[in-house]
């Protein structure tokens, strides 16, 4: 009878923390759960990846910066191939930059959203490696025209 009565206090406990929880904090659960599923096996937990073939996610904010790098973000293909909605994609993008690299976002950073994820996931280009490329070029040559 006493273990019977221990098993419904703990269940009662577990209800009242789930019930307090914000929307916010079950998406950022639900988004955490979906990088440990989908991301981290090559990612890693911390993101620090295996460089050279699998990049560390500390600087990936900086491509934030421009819309060119927005849309790759969606298109690598470990995120465009992702067994998740855009609506997940979006929430699992948005914790990954605020996890692993809030140092590198640039100023005005705006999360992404549903439809941007939508707009961009599934139009990849042929050669994602020269997108990178092509992508980390144009930040260095943005990165030495503010420092003149």
């Amino acid at each position: 009878m006493v273990r019977r009565e221990a098993k419904r206090h703990v269940l009662a406990t577990m209800l009242v923390a789930l019930a307090a929880w914000t929307p916010a904090a079950r998406a950022d659960l639900s988004a955490r759960s979906n990088y440990m599923i989908h991301c981290q096996g090559c990612h890693l937990a911390d993101g620090t990846g295996h460089e050279p073939d699998v990049p560390s996610l500390a600087r990936l904010g900086r491509f934030a910066a421009l819309d060119a790098g927005r849309s790759y973000l969606t298109q690598v293909p470990g995120a465009s191939q992702a067994p998740v909605s855009d609506r997940e994609l979006a929430a699992v993008l948005n914790w990954v930059l605020a996890t692993f690299s809030p140092a590198s976002l640039p100023t005005g950073f705006f999360n992404y959203t549903e439809s941007e994820v939508a707009r961009y996931r599934h139009n990849r280009p042929l050669d994602i490696r020269a997108s990178r490329r092509a992508l980390l070029d144009a930040l260095d040559d943005a990165t030495v025209t503010s420092s003149r």
